[in-house]
């Protein structure tokens, strides 16, 4: 969630919010796959770490 939020703020230089499009490779890419990406890597990552530390869910 503190992603799609950063990325928000950045992409209207942290002024009025007037766009959700954040550009990105040259084209306006839309901030919510862009945290949805961000969140399921951390996600991954940290569920990767924990198996390999030993947890395993009940």
């Amino acid at each position: 969630m503190l992603s799609g939020i950063l990325l928000l703020m950045y992409a209207n230089h942290f002024g009025p919010i007037k766009t959700t499009l954040y550009p990105l490779f040259g084209h306006p890419f839309f901030i919510g796959m862009i945290a949805l990406a961000i969140n399921l890597a951390v996600a991954g990552l940290g569920t990767g770490i924990a198996y390999a530390l030993g947890w395993r869910p009940k």
